[in-house]
């Protein structure tokens, strides 16, 4: 048998092994695109991991997709990430300036600390806790997507349904500050330029930052308007470009940490993981390639690029909630959400008392 034949076996046995699962988060993810559209203040990947959950708990799911829906949570996923680099561009961050930049790094590392200490208080899972953590400090579901990978449990049903608690939280509490936010800001009579950088410091997804940005500059001046928008989005993608290092500094502790607990023994037969995922590296690559590949690439191939991503993404969060058991969930999410309140809280005020201070 040949070389090329015994690929071919493999890549036929890959197939019929996940393709129906891949398939079916992809049909998920149209749907999600459908209800985002719908409604729009309903992010898709909000709606794909619900209907995921939904999915995996009514006993929708057939036992052929779950190989498939296994891969997509994992591979896929990983993928998408990589891709929502293509968003960023550090030249357009740089341009902000270092008192927006400093807010920025004060919001993100005291949220992420803060959340972190409140987490041991409330004595929420560990999972639970970095993802949520993660996701109220940088970008919402698709940092706790990213950050899930390099995460360590007891198991894998613990980081999973941290996962799922982490993003139901952190999209339930941004969907409040895009409504609450825009009413501060109008009453507080903030400056277009504090009410931009407030808005994309406080607020944890990109979409929920944009819409909000959007309702605040409909009570200011055309061109207030406009600056609000843009740096508001500016902003928010510099909390973005930090995914990657935090997520390198929390997959170097938690792999220590794994080691110093027994929770992955490293045999000698077992290969010890990076210090650094390898996505994370692809992921810092694709921002540098964005930033130094502008001049030279069509605009429409980064908007190409960044809607795959999305759509990825949506796809990896169907699968995530399809491995989400409701009724563990239930049971154990109470203080979890009572965490997500208190994150949120850490990121608005911060990001309010820096932006005045510095900005």
């Amino acid at each position: 048998m040949t070389s090329s034949h015994r690929l071919s076996e493999k890549l036929t046995a890959w197939a019929s092994r996940n393709s129906f699962g891949i398939a079916l988060a992809l049909f998920a993810g149209v749907l999600s695109f459908l209800g985002n559209h719908l409604v729009p203040l309903a992010s898709p990947l909000l709606i794909a991991i619900v209907l995921g959950v939904l999915a995996r708990n009514l006993g929708l799911l057939p036992a052929r997709a779950l190989a498939g829906l296994a891969f997509t949570a994992k591979f896929i996923l990983r993928l998408g990430v990589i891709l929502l680099g293509f968003h960023l561009s550090l030249l357009s961050v740089a341009r902000l300036g270092w008192a927006a930049l400093a807010v920025v790094a004060l919001t993100v590392s005291l949220t992420f600390a803060g959340t972190l200490f409140l987490g041991r208080l409330l004595r929420v899972g560990h999972a639970a806790t970095v993802l949520t953590a993660t996701g109220t400090a940088i970008c919402g579901a698709a940092a706790v997507a990213g950050m899930s990978s390099v995460v360590v449990g007891k198991d894998q049903d613990e980081v999973d349904e941290g996962a799922a608690t982490a993003i139901a939280s952190v999209t339930l509490y941004g969907l409040l500050l895009l409504f609450l936010l825009p009413a501060l800001i109008v009453w507080m009579g903030l400056p277009a330029h504090l009410a931009g950088i407030w808005t994309g410091s406080a607020i944890h997804e990109v979409g929920q930052v944009t819409a909000a940005a959007q309702v605040v500059s409909t009570h200011y001046a055309a061109g207030q308007g406009a600056q609000i928008l843009s740096e508001a989005t500016l902003t928010k993608l510099a909390r973005v470009v930090l995914l990657a290092p935090l997520v390198a500094l929390v997959g170097i502790l938690e792999r220590r940490r794994a080691d110093r607990q027994g929770l992955s023994p490293v045999g000698k037969s077992q290969k010890r993981p990076p210090l650094v995922p390898p996505f994370v590296l692809a992921f810092f690559m694709a921002m540098l390639l964005r930033t130094f590949g502008e001049s030279f690439v069509w605009s429409e191939v980064f908007v190409s690029i960044n809607y795959l991503a999305v759509v990825l993404l949506t796809m990896a969060m169907f699968a995530m909630g399809a491995g989400v058991h409701l009724k563990t969930l239930l049971r154990t999410s109470g203080k979890a959400l009572l965490l997500g309140l208190g994150a949120c809280l850490i990121a608005g005020t911060v990001s309010l008392l820096a932006t005045l201070a510095l900005a």
